[in-house]
């Protein structure tokens, strides 16, 4: 069997030729993705405007089935929408080998287990 391309979008994400069905259209998708980037890339200039554009990205992402890259999502407040910034929005405290994510905003946590070379 012929193995189809993969394409890949603005920030990496490779996005397989074949189409599922009830799947959008390759073209579809990849506008969708860079889409998503430009939104994540006005969030982080724009604090006024920030939570709106991480809130369409997120919807964008869901509808068309496009993942938001880890290193991005990592920094984006599930629970509010808003960008977290070290100090800003976010406070960082190492508890147990667990890295613990706090939303100044809204109070949300978020753990990540530290590997043991950390």
């Amino acid at each position: 069997m012929l193995a189809l391309p993969a394409s890949t979008c603005a920030f990496g994400a490779v996005i397989t030729m074949k189409r599922k069905r009830g799947q959008k259209p390759l073209w579809v998708r990849e506008s969708a993705a860079n889409t998503i980037a430009r939104l994540l890339e006005l969030a982080e200039q724009d604090d006024d405007h920030s939570k709106r554009y991480v809130s369409l990205a997120r919807s964008i992402s869901k509808k068309y089935n496009v993942p938001i890259p880890a290193d991005k999502k990592r920094f984006i407040c599930k629970k509010c929408d808003s960008i977290l910034r070290v100090g800003k929005t976010l406070e960082v405290r190492v508890s147990r080998g667990f890295l613990v994510y706090k939303c100044k905003p809204c109070g949300a946590v978020r753990r990540y287990k530290l590997e043991k070379g950390d």
